[in-house]
C-alpha cells in the first residue's frame, strides 16, 4: 500500500442501490436521563458501520419544475444570464412559447413571470437561502394540487401566502401548455441516469467514500430533475441535502449524466475533508475559503471519472473521455476555479495518487492560498 495512506475500498459486488420514490420516515428520541438520578446509563451501541454505497431518489414534481421554470423565464425576460459564463447559450427549450395561451392564461401566466422578475430574477441559485427553502419545501409537495391549504390543510406549503397564491394561479396555465412535454423530458432522463448508476455506480460511490474517507448518508439522497437547475445545469443545498439536476441542459446527457449525479453527490460524503479545510484555516489563521472544499469535491470526483476510462471499467461510447475532459475544463471556467484547479492539482493530486495522506496535502493547499 502507499506510504501515509490506507486503502479500505469494499470490493462489493452490487451497483449503487437507487430509489425512483420513496417514503418518508419520522424518528422519535427518549428523554435522557439526568446525570446524578439513580437511573442507570442504557449502553451505547455501536458505532454505525461504513456505508459505501449510496440510495438516489429520483423525482419529477410539478411544483419544483414550476418554479425552477418560472424563474427561468423571469430570467429571460430581463436579459439576465441563464447560464454561466464560458457555456453555450440555451437551445430553444429555455424560452416559454406564449402563442397557444389564450388572453386569460396569457394574462395569469405573465403576472407570475412579472412577479418572480421583480422578487427573485437577481437572485442567483443556489446561494438564495430563500429560493433554496421554498425549492426544498415544495419538493414536499408533489401530490399535492394546491400550496394554501385552502381546501386540504395537509397542501399547505407554509412559504409566502403571496408566492403561493401566484402559484396557483399559474399552475392551470403550466399544466396545460409545458408540463407534460417537461415531465417527459424528467422521465427520460431519470431512466437513462437510473440504467447508469445501477450498472456503474457501484465504484465511484465506493472510490468518493475512501478518498474522502467518509461514508454515504444512510438515507436516501433526494435528486430533483426540473427542465431547468440553475447556470451550471446542476446544483446541492446543504441541510437538508438536496439535488437539483436539469432534464435537458446539454452539460448532463449522455454519460455525463452518471458524472452530474456523483459530482454534485459529492457533497454528501466529502465532509471529512472540509472539516480539516477549517481546522488547518483555523491552525494558520486564515480565513475560510468559500468554494475551496466546493473546487476539491468536484476535482476528485472529475479525477474519478478519468481513471474509470483508464482502467476500463466505465465503457461508454467512443468519444467518452474526450467528452468529460472537456466537460471539466469548461466547468472550471465557468466556476472561475482556475487558480483551485492548479493548486489542487499541485497538492491534492498527490494524495488521490497515494503519496501522501489527506491532513498534510490539505494543509500544503492552505498554506499555498
Amino acid at each position: 500500500m502507499p506510504t501515509g495512506r490506507t486503502r479500505a475500498i469494499s470490493r462489493l459486488a452490487v451497483a449503487a442501490v437507487l430509489l425512483i420514490a420513496g417514503a418518508g420516515s419520522a424518528w422519535g428520541q427518549s428523554p435522557t436521563p439526568v446525570e446524578g438520578t439513580s437511573i442507570q446509563p442504557l449502553p451505547q451501541p455501536p458505532p454505525a458501520p461504513r456505508v459505501w454505497l449510496p440510495v438516489f431518489q429520483f423525482r419529477s414534481g410539478f411544483w419544483v419544475n414550476l418554479v425552477q421554470f418560472l424563474y427561468l423565464q423571469a430570467r429571460i425576460e430581463r436579459g439576465l444570464p441563464v447560464v454561466a459564463t464560458g457555456q453555450s447559450r440555451p437551445a430553444a427549450w429555455a424560452a416559454a412559447d406564449l402563442s397557444g395561451l389564450s388572453p386569460a392564461e396569457r394574462e395569469a401566466w405573465q403576472h407570475a413571470v412579472g412577479y418572480f422578475g421583480r422578487h427573485f430574477a437577481d437572485y442567483a441559485q443556489p446561494y438564495d437561502s430563500f429560493l433554496v427553502r421554498v425549492d426544498d419545501r415544495l419538493s414536499q409537495m408533489n401530490g399535492c394540487a394546491e400550496l394554501t391549504g385552502k381546501t386540504d390543510p395537509d397542501c399547505d406549503a407554509g412559504i409566502d401566502p403571496t408566492l403561493g397564491s401566484i402559484l396557483e394561479q399559474a399552475a392551470p396555465v403550466y399544466r396545460v401548455h409545458w408540463w407534460p412535454e417537461q415531465r417527459r423530458a424528467d422521465k427520460q432522463w431519470m431512466a437513462r441516469a437510473t440504467k447508469l448508476v445501477q450498472k456503474y455506480g457501484g465504484k465511484p460511490a465506493e472510490m468518493l467514500a475512501t478518498e474522502f474517507n467518509g461514508s454515504w448518508p444512510g438515507s436516501p439522497i433526494p435528486i430533483d430533475v426540473t427542465l431547468y437547475a440553475g447556470p451550471y445545469g446542476a446544483y446541492t443545498t446543504i441541510d437538508p441535502l438536496h439535488i437539483t439536476i436539469s432534464s435537458v441542459d446539454p452539460r448532463n446527457q449522455g454519460p455525463l449524466a452518471l458524472e452530474v449525479v456523483f459530482r454534485e453527490s459529492s457533497h454528501a460524503v466529502a465532509w471529512p475533508a472540509e472539516r480539516v479545510i477549517i481546522e488547518e484555516c483555523q491552525r494558520q489563521t486564515r480565513a475560510i475559503p468559500r468554494e475551496l472544499w466546493h473546487a476539491l469535491a468536484f476535482y476528485t470526483t472529475a479525477r474519478i471519472f478519468q481513471r474509470a476510462f483508464a482502467d476500463g471499467w466505465f465503457h461508454a461510447a467512443a468519444g467518452a473521455p474526450a467528452l468529460f475532459a472537456e466537460s471539466q475544463r469548461s466547468y472550471v471556467a465557468a466556476r472561475r476555479w482556475q487558480h483551485y484547479d492548479e493548486m489542487l492539482r499541485l497538492y491534492w493530486q498527490p494524495y488521490l495518487d497515494g503519496h501522501t495522506d489527506m491532513e498534510s496535502a490539505i494543509s500544503q493547499l492552505v498554506d499555498a492560498l
